[in-house]
């Protein structure tokens, strides 16, 4: 059956273009099936390829996910996507995954699956990254480029504030320095257009530079084109040239970063002349009335002059990328990686030759499992024979519902909870394969406690542990533990995150005590590793479902 999955999977990827949503689904059930009802002994070298080839294309698999239109009929499997990618992402670097599978650095699976969410999507993910992960200044300057065009989008110019306090940290602490501007800026512009976008022009030429020579961060191509787009007939009016480069910067670098906002109409007067923005700029401390006072002045140039997103005029963009050359060439770099162009993210998994660290290529790596599949195959197949045959066999699919999207964005994108899984990484693992020790000791110690073994066992586990509990009770022995040292070697999240392999090496001391005969009485020092497959149940959390000795 576990072979036939992975004939599957080998047809998807073959398909043009590959499949890779369906070749991970039905190696997910190869693999769980070679898991559960395989005992983790049937065929452990086909085990193993499946488990390698899914690490390498579940990225892409996450990256295709998340590519899915955003409406009801694909709410499901970008609920999976989004799900993968924090996975990955809050796993790499930290104890769990070494690094991202397919061939994507960290920073740059982040941008792949942030170009395909949307803004408020971005600001939910950040929000909710664990505080043991700190984020890295790429993660900051684009979720603060989310707030921005969640505010605009959403008319919440609270999201102004929020990201330019993100700038604003990124300032304080030096980060910039890795700015791909290469600190030329030192994120000046971003400040000053923060500040235009809730009235406040003063500050916002202050940041610019243009009423100060000596300003350290001037740059004169900035006034330059602030200038040439502004009408100079009324005294110093330069007004018109802030607003030009507000439109511009928003076209250029904001909106194509999120799905939502990509290729969205903006009209000066929309967001300036409305209602909740207004409301918001007159309860700002310290001088509401000038915030006021200049949004109905930018709402009038809007309404003089319309300003509609795509069709900003090229001579402002042209001269805008004369400004921020790096930026003509970032807005081309997202229109390549839509997602009618993710077929470029997938080059990896076509026949190619690759050198360096590159990954081998995942249709080969199918082709692969297939050769090794074919040595188990009359083991696999007469092993499959004692097995008990199951009416269906389940898909591989997330039981979340929508992400709850931060409270600021309005609260959870659907009626139901969704289910917060906690994020399996090295901590975790630790924690559990510890509990698992200590329970251990007292299922086969001198009180017999076999009770306790459903509290950190499931399925085939909790069957083998209920049984040797039985076993030593019957013989009148028991075991004594001494646990001295604990090392998770590596952690392995499936996709819909609620599936572990964990590998642990551990330092153990156990003594046998036979009561009735104490010839019997024995004793070990020894380390081994051992592989634990988990399992999250809404129920009763994380719970060990089979374990395997690797070697002693």
């Amino acid at each position: 059956m576990a072979l036939a999955y992975v004939d599957l999977s080998r047809d998807a990827m073959a398909a043009s273009p590959p499949d890779v949503i369906h070749c991970c689904e039905v190696l997910e059930r190869a693999l769980k099936l070679l898991q559960e009802d395989g005992a983790s002994n049937l065929a452990p070298d086909l085990l193993s390829q499946i488990d390698e080839t899914l690490e390498e294309i579940t990225p892409c698999c996450v990256l295709e996910l998340l590519a899915l239109p955003i409406d009801e009929k694909h709410k499901s499997k970008r609920q999976e996507g989004l799900q993968g990618a924090r996975n990955i992402l809050w796993s790499v670097g930290r104890g769990g995954i070494a690094t991202v599978g397919g061939g994507f650095s960290r920073e740059a699976f982040m941008n792949e699956a942030f170009l395909r969410m949307t803004s408020a999507e971005q600001m939910d993910f950040f929000s909710k990254t664990p505080n043991s992960i700190p984020p890295e200044w790429f993660e900051i300057y684009s979720v603060a480029l989310a707030h921005i065009a969640q505010a605009i989008a959403s008319k919440r110019p609270q999201f102004i504030m929020i990201a330019d306090d993100l700038f604003e940290q990124l300032q304080k602490f030096n980060i910039a320095s890795q700015y791909p501007y290469e600190n030329e800026m030192d994120l000046v512009l971003e400040r000053a257009l923060c500040s235009l976008l809730v009235g406040d022009i003063s500050n916002c030429r202050m940041w610019l530079g243009i009423d100060n020579e000596s300003w350290p961060y001037r740059d004169p191509k900035i006034i330059e084109f602030v200038v040439n787009n502004s009408s100079i007939d009324e005294e110093n009016d330069l007004l018109p040239g802030l607003c030009k480069l507000l439109e511009s910067w928003l076209v250029s670098e904001v909106f194509p970063r999120s799905r939502d906002t990509r290729g969205m109409q903006f009209r000066l007067g929309d967001y300036y002349d409305d209602p909740k923005v207004l409301s918001y700029l007159e309860r700002m401390e310290g001088g509401g009335a000038s915030h006021l006072a200049a949004a109905a002045a930018i709402a009038k140039l809007g309404a003089q002059a319309t300003a509609v997103l795509g069709t900003v005029k090229s001579s402002a963009l042209q001269a805008f990328s004369k400004v921020f050359p790096l930026i003509e060439q970032l807005d081309r770099s997202d229109k390549e990686n839509t997602s009618d162009d993710l077929e470029k993210s997938l080059e990896m998994l076509a026949p190619q030759n690759v050198t360096g660290d590159a990954i081998n290529d995942s249709r080969n790596a199918a082709l692969k499992i297939i050769s090794a599949g074919a040595l188990f195959a009359l083991f696999a197949v007469i092993g499959l024979k004692c097995l008990p045959r199951k009416k269906s066999l389940p898909a591989i699919r997330s039981e979340h519902g929508s992400v709850a999207v931060v409270d600021s964005v309005g609260g959870p994108a659907a009626d139901e909870e969704p289910l917060e899984i906690p994020r399996m990484d090295a901590k975790l693992a630790e924690d559990i394969v510890r509990k698992w020790q200590s329970i251990k000791s007292k299922a086969l110690g001198p009180e017999h406690s076999a009770a306790v073994l459903q509290e950190v066992l499931d399925g085939n586990m909790l069957k083998v542990w209920t049984d040797r509990a039985t076993e030593i009770v019957r013989h009148d022995w028991f075991w004594v533990y001494t646990l001295s040292d604990v090392t998770i070697d590596s952690v392995t999240v499936s996709v819909d995150g609620q599936r572990a392999t964990v590998e642990a090496t551990i330092e153990e001391v156990g003594q046998l005590t036979d009561v009735a005969d104490p010839k019997n009485n024995d004793s070990y020092d020894t380390k081994y590793t051992t592989r634990y497959e988990m399992a999250y149940k809404k129920s009763g959390g994380w719970r060990i479902t089979e374990g395997a000795v690797l070697k002693s």
